[in-house]
């Protein structure tokens, strides 16, 4: 049960990762973890959508970033956010939906595969 989650690009304003992806090992792997995938999403949902959403938008010297859904929707001028962030060091936060962290993401890849362990696993079938 081999598999590693990537990301293509990090968000410029929140640095969370975006359009998240699994890489397989093999073919077996992918059916074994595909299905595992399938019953645990259903029983501890966890919302990628604002991750695999990349949107782009100018400020500053006009050069296009990439920017996670929440962070596009985001109400605040974007070119004071990015000056007080590179003023301040800190991350702005999101009110309302916001995109998950690398960690969270990892944690609940790593509970998933703790998970898929349990001999009662398959028994979750509906």
């Amino acid at each position: 049960m081999n598999y590693t989650v990537k990301w293509k690009k990090h968000c410029t304003l929140c640095r969370n990762p975006l359009k998240i992806y699994i890489v397989f090992d093999n073919l077996d792997d992918y059916k074994y973890i595909s299905n595992y995938l399938e019953i645990y999403t259903y029983l501890n949902f966890i919302d990628f959508s604002n991750n695999n959403i990349i949107r782009y938008k100018t400020f500053g010297s006009g050069k296009a970033h990439a920017l996670c859904y929440s962070c596009f929707r985001n109400d605040k001028s974007i070119y004071s956010i990015v000056k007080n962030m590179h003023i301040s060091g800190r991350i702005p936060r999101i009110s309302g939906d916001r995109s998950l962290t690398r960690k969270e993401i990892c944690e609940w890849f790593e509970n998933m595969n703790k998970w898929a362990k349990r001999p009662d696993a398959l028994d979750f079938i509906i």
